[in-house]
């Protein structure tokens, strides 16, 4: 069953989706809830027992609060990703799903939702928090075209490998924390590159995906971790494009 404008109004009453602030749709055989992503505004969405099998239509509700998915066919853990820009969400209940099964659940689910405060009517604690942050991500990358530009922007820049205790985003492909150390992280006792770089110019601008991000500090791990980060978006030509700039920049060796 899909879920339609027409239902979701004739279900609040509300006058357009914009509108809409609570959904309770519990039980009715839905799978298509594609009109989710026009429904911005929308805080509390009551979906369990249905047929949903992607988060990627909750991607676009920036301001939900409370999100109940019990009893649905969500597989993929790595659908948790569409709801890592959703800083609002603060209750999640995803059990009863394929996805729940696995025993790395949890603590997945809390590395990439940090802000949540009940997981499965279970209160997130903070030393759950605090192990969750410390591991590198575990699950694979989703496509930037699923996520969105916006989206992805907002996960790379504020994952773990820009700043370890900040909000958990994309993550690289799945490794075993005790075979790999995180990939942007220096090795322990030894100095990051940062700490021998040297400010080429006061007035020196960076600009990621077309945010700017203030004066450039090569001091600061965060801006170079963010810019490694976005190099694994690029294509050859686009490296080369950037080797070239830095070539430029460096002058004569």
């Amino acid at each position: 069953m899909k879920l339609t404008e027409e239902l979701v109004l004739q279900r609040t009453k509300a006058k357009s989706l914009s509108d809409v602030r609570s959904l309770n749709m519990w039980g009715q055989d839905i799978s298509d809830i594609d009109v989710l992503l026009r429904m911005p505004n929308v805080e509390v969405l009551s979906l369990s027992v249905n047929g949903i099998s992607s988060l990627s239509s909750f991607r676009r509700c920036e301001r939900l609060r409370e999100l109940y998915l019990r009893k649905n066919d969500v597989k993929n853990l790595a659908d948790i990703q569409f709801l890592a820009g959703i800083k609002c969400l603060k209750i999640l209940w995803l059990s009863d799903n394929p996805c729940a099964e696995s025993t790395e659940y949890r603590a997945t689910v809390i590395q990439y939702l940090p802000n949540l405060e009940k997981l499965d009517n279970v209160d997130v604690t903070d030393a759950e928090r605090l192990s969750a942050s410390s591991g590198a991500l575990m699950l694979p990358r989703l496509d930037s075209r699923q996520l969105g530009d916006s989206l992805e922007r907002t996960l790379v820049l504020e994952s773990p490998r820009v700043e370890s205790s900040g909000p958990a985003g994309l993550g690289a492909s799945s490794h075993s924390h005790s075979q790999q150390q995180h990939p942007l992280q220096p090795p322990p006792g030894a100095r990051a590159p940062e700490e021998q770089a040297q400010r080429t110019g006061d007035d020196a601008k960076m600009t990621v995906n077309g945010m700017g991000l203030g004066t450039a500090d090569t001091t600061s791990p965060h801006i170079l971790y963010a810019v490694i980060a976005l190099l694994e978006e690029l294509d050859e030509d686009s490296l080369r494009i950037v080797k070239a700039e830095v070539d430029s920049r460096l002058g004569p060796s």
